[in-house]
């Protein structure tokens, strides 16, 4: 960053306060009841609203160039509490405007924006009294909790033809609720529409048996008292001995709060969460355009899930400011990006508006480094178990689905049984099976716009996943139901090679065997024509039976890249993250990331813990070795000693003769390979535990 002149922070501050100034002289317009203003004034503060967010907008761009990074949150701050009285302000304006039924006024300056259905309560009931009418709209008394948890009595009038819930800036105020920014359009009669800039949550309840956490937009006023005049209960022929949601509902009243149509029954299902995802995916799986198409299985109604904008937004900010420091790393990035979209993984969304018919959720996403990859060093993971404060997770709302992947161990020792081991994984599983159109916004992501617009950073193009990602935790379970659902096609085909992808495939790997070349071989080219008709890519085969490598070479299938015709090299490979030498057949230990432990801070109860969780031995190959581990935390265990604290010498002394014992452990060749079918053995093991008190 280039030096920066002492009085430049100084011209900003000024600028700020300027602006500052406008907004509490158009606040003190609107409050000044003496001076109302008219269609005109109304107009023309709107439209200096508009310009001072605009300068607003343009502050806070100049400041990035600007401040420090100590100095630009408070900047920054202070800019969003006068945003947010601009937006506060514009929702007043809009409101004073609707009697002139102009929605020339709205302002759709933000990326995400609703389009609400008319206001027009569907529940009232006609009331005759000497000759005058009055509509009875239906109210209820309602406990609504504050901010502190307490909860506080309001008016609710009931609207089942309202999509959105409402409430009022002053019930808001009242309880203390957190203000979140948000853009949605209300429309009612007439064509008449105002915009909607913040929202509160909050759990309601009618102090008995019902109860719920919605989501409320804020308005200046909801409607006027209700009803619009007193009236005698005794003059009406009412039901006797029964309990009004509202006992004084012939008094009238201010409206706090509006509840929509998400209080409306719901059915709930008792029947196992897993059988609800199969369902759904049986009733929704299509295949399409050579591949198979299928939806989310929703356990929640869509419009109790929160866009999560303000949250993906922030981390995009990080991530801008992440590619400024790396331009390699955003050159990565954006590369896999490009090609996502040119091979329809992703696609843009140029019409932000948030649609009321279907969910919109924003994933933030970062990178992740794996430079043991050899096809992938880089990997996007998006993350949709983020939520806004109060607020649900995708992850929350959609049924995640049995897992339905064979049990590892038992896919270790299968592979254990056979002459010649058999390994491959499908290219980009996930992304091979296309998503529901009504489901795509719910995997929306925003991403820099670094390469077309380098003086903004924080300007974000919005994008949207066309497949299944990895991140939505009904993923797993949809890739693996999709390919169950596929091969049974194939059964009586290719009986051997359906039952492999049936028993043998963990998500995208296909871990197998055979007893001779010519079953590897026909079971592989199998497998390979089975998934290709699905539009998926069995890749990286490999084997420790060289032959077979070559023949799979030369038949077009792609073998792993870490093979070597040169039998001098000794490529190691993983399997369900053991490392196995393909060439000398037999697995090793990877004992890197216990090494990587720092052990010249004080050796910890933490410490023991963290090495133990660091141990991946699903077989139990280093049983014999961990066990003096397990051993050890017991003991501290029995001791109760704090977390933190150092541990007695003599727990010590223990810990670093385990330790110093780790390198051995790099220098074990476990044959891949357990029974050798050329011939009978009998192996016979003893092993003799160490007595513990």
């Amino acid at each position: 960053m280039a030096p920066r002149k002492p009085s430049e922070l100084t011209v900003l501050s000024r600028r700020k306060s300027r602006l500052l100034g406008q907004i509490t002289q158009i606040k003190n317009c609107l409050e000044n009841v003496d001076s109302p203003l008219n269609q005109a004034g109304l107009k023309h503060k709107l439209a200096s609203l508009s310009e001072i967010k605009g300068k607003i907008d343009a502050l806070r761009n100049e400041s990035y160039s600007v401040l420090s990074d100590e100095e630009l949150p408070n900047f920054e701050s202070s800019l969003d509490k006068m945003e947010e009285d601009a937006d506060n302000l514009e929702a007043s304006l809009n409101t004073l405007l609707e009697p002139y039924n102009s929605s020339s006024g709205v302002i759709h300056d933000r990326s995400v924006a609703t389009s609400l259905r008319p206001y027009t309560p569907t529940t009232a009931c006609l009331y005759n009294e000497v000759g005058e009418r009055s509509v009875l709209l239906s109210t209820a008394k309602v406990k609504v909790q504050s901010a502190a948890g307490v909860w506080v009595l309001m008016t609710a009038i009931l609207d089942s033809g309202s999509q959105q819930s409402l409430c009022s800036f002053q019930a808001a105020n009242v309880l203390g609720l957190k203000k979140q920014d948000f853009c949605a359009t209300i429309a009612g009669v007439s064509g008449s529409c105002f915009s909607v800039r913040k929202r509160v949550s909050t759990e309601i309840s009618n102090g008995d048996s019902f109860k719920r956490k919605l989501n409320f937009l804020l308005v200046p006023e909801i409607t006027g008292c209700v009803p619009t005049q007193p009236f005698d209960l005794t003059k009406m022929n009412l039901p006797q001995n029964i309990t009004y949601a509202d006992a004084e509902f012939n008094i009238p009243k201010q409206i706090d709060i509006l509840l929509g149509e998400a209080i409306g029954i719901k059915e709930e299902s008792s029947s196992n969460p897993n059988d609800q995802a199969m369902q759904h995916f049986k009733s929704s799986v299509r295949f399409n355009s050579g591949r198979y198409e299928v939806g989310f299985p929703w356990k929640r109604d869509k419009q109790e899930l929160n866009d999560n904008f303000s949250v993906a937004e922030n981390r995009a900010k990080s991530l801008a400011k992440r590619f400024i420091r790396d331009p390699n790393l955003f050159k990565q990035y954006f590369e896999i990006l490009k090609e996502y979209e040119s091979q329809g993984i992703i696609e843009r969304v140029f019409q932000t508006e948030k649609p009321t018919d279907r969910a919109v959720f924003y994933l933030p996403h970062q990178a992740v480094f794996r430079q043991e990859s050899l096809t992938t060093k880089i990997r996007i993971v998006f993350d949709a178990s983020s939520h806004e404060d109060g607020q649900l997770a995708l992850n929350e709302c959609i049924w995640p689905g049995a897992n339905l992947n064979p049990n590892i161990f038992h896919l270790l020792i299968y592979l254990r049984l056979n002459t010649i081991a058999i390994t491959a994984d499908i290219e980009r599983a996930f992304l091979q099976i296309s998503l529901r159109d009504e489901d795509r916004d719910a995997v929306r992501f925003l991403f820099p716009e670094l390469e077309s617009n380098q003086t903004n950073p924080y300007k974000f193009q919005v994008y949207r996943f066309k497949r299944v990602m990895f991140g939505v935790n009904v993923s797993p379970f949809l890739l693996s139901a999709t390919i169950k659902y596929h091969i049974e096609k194939y059964r009586e085909q290719y009986p051997a090679a359906t039952e492999m992808l049936d028993t043998c495939l963990y998500f995208d790997d296909v871990i197998s065997g055979a007893e001779n070349i010519s079953q590897a071989l026909k079971l592989s080219k199998d497998a390979d024509t089975i998934m290709k008709s699905a539009s998926m890519t069995l890749r990286k085969w490999n084997s420790n039976n060289q032959t077979l490598m070559r023949t799979w070479k030369g038949e077009g299938l792609e073998i792993h890249p870490r093979h070597s015709e040169d039998s001098s090299q000794i490529p190691l490979s993983k399997v369900l993250g053991i490392p196995w030498n393909v060439v000398h057949d037999y697995f090793t230990i990877d004992v890197k990331g216990l090494m990587e432990l720092d052990t010249s801070k004080p050796i910890t109860k933490r410490v023991v813990l963290q090495s133990a969780g660091k141990i991946y031995d699903p077989v139990g190959f280093l049983s014999p070795y961990t066990i003096r581990l397990k051993c050890l935390l017991q003991e501290l265990w029995l001791r109760k000693l704090a977390w933190d604290d150092e541990l007695p010498p003599e727990i010590c002394a223990i810990w670093s003769q385990w330790w110093s014992e780790l390198p051995l452990l790099s220098e074990l060749k476990i044959p891949r390979m357990i029974l050798d079918s050329s011939g009978d053995s009998n192996s016979y093991i003893t092993v003799e535990p160490e007595l513990q008190r």
